[in-house]
């Protein structure tokens, strides 16, 4: 199986429609986006209490120190 990160968005910090707007606008430029150098979106889905969107993970050690620098 993929293993995935997840970017956890708790729903009572969405209460204000700009900060829902965001976070919509945020998700549909993330699907818009092909590139080897940017996370891959796959999903998005809710609970009663949070926002997940699934997310590419980078587990290479260059993935990570390219990003720290």
């Amino acid at each position: 199986g993929h293993r995935y990160a997840a970017k956890v968005i708790q729903k009572t910090e969405l209460q204000s429609h700009k900060t829902r707007q965001k976070l919509f606008a945020e998700i549909k430029i993330h699907q818009s986006l092909k590139h080897e150098n940017i996370v891959r979106y796959h999903n998005c889905f809710e609970d009663e209490d949070f926002v997940y969107l699934v997310l590419e993970l980078c587990e290479s050690k260059a993935s990570v120190k390219s990003i720290q620098q």
